[in-house]
């Protein structure tokens, strides 16, 4: 944003890269619960070989993915938005 063709002054006073970035901060906010819970599995079934997940933590994990792999496709539009000088 600093170096490239369009300078700071358009990404700061652009709405739609503050909710690109927001959004990205947002994604990557939701991916460290489903991790944490992964690592959890790992240093369990290292403790306990042949330890299997429960199916209630498996479905919760899965949740947070598919949240994360849902709103993962806005980030490419918001840029879209952003090369074609579009504002909410």
């Amino acid at each position: 944003a600093l170096w490239g063709a369009r300078g700071w002054d358009y990404y700061a006073h652009n709405p739609v890269f503050h909710a690109k970035l927001g959004l990205f901060l947002l994604i990557a906010a939701i991916s460290i619960i489903p991790t944490v819970q992964f690592m959890r599995w790992a240093r369990r079934y290292r403790e306990l070989p042949g330890y299997a997940v429960p199916a209630e933590e498996v479905k919760k994990a899965r949740r947070w993915v598919m949240i994360e792999l849902h709103l993962l496709p806005l980030l490419p539009l918001f840029g879209v938005m952003m090369s074609r000088g579009m504002h909410f």
